[in-house]
């Protein structure tokens, strides 16, 4: 049996796409119709696309590579310097490099999000519980910015205490919480 992607809402396109052409077709319909953006040329060869962005004194160039995930971008070993963007439809590459900007677009047509429960144990509990609405937190390698994070108190508790929403990339960094490798993945939540 046969199943469909996801229906986008108000869009050219019926469905999410399912290949780098159709995040080509969504990128110039979300970046003519929602943002302004003018696209200078469209090409075969690297980087995919140069358009022109609004910005708060005139328009920035910004040459930009299309691809369905944004990990394909490091797996098809593009030059990091080659570019400004990556326009994507799903954003699962957690190291990228922070001056290249990610648009997936999966998240501003609002579409797929996912629910991780997070486990919190007893000795983070209170600094938890005491935060205020936004802040950074342990969260899956995988997860991406607009998906729930449901925090679940461990033993003695046992219970979903909150929801959270992701609101940054996802991001590898120093935690004093891991002995062994030192790192594990953060990214800001909001309440």
């Amino acid at each position: 049996m046969k199943t469909r992607p996801e229906t986008l809402n108000n869009s050219l396109m019926q469905y999410a796409p399912t290949n780098e052409e159709g995040v080509k077709l969504l990128f110039a319909e979300w970046a003519t119709r929602k943002r302004g953006i003018k696209i200078e040329s469209v090409s075969e060869d690297f980087p995919d696309c140069i358009a022109w962005f609004r910005t708060g004194g005139g328009e920035q160039k910004k040459r930009i590579e299309f691809e369905y995930k944004s990990i394909n971008f490091d797996r098809h070993k593009h030059s990091r310097r080659g570019v400004d963007c990556i326009v994507c439809w799903e954003h699962n590459w957690p190291n990228s490099p922070e001056h290249i900007e990610i648009i997936e677009l999966r998240a501003l047509y609002e579409v797929g999000r996912n629910a991780w429960i997070q486990p919190v144990g007893e000795e983070f509990k209170d600094q938890l519980t005491m935060r205020k609405q936004t802040f950074d937190w342990s969260v899956s390698r995988n997860a991406k910015q607009g998906d729930l994070i449901l925090f679940y108190l461990t033993k003695p508790d046992g219970l979903i205490h909150d929801i959270f929403r992701v609101i940054g990339p996802v991001k590898s960094k120093k935690a004093a919480h891991r002995n062994a490798s030192g790192k594990d993945f953060f990214a800001s939540v909001r309440r």
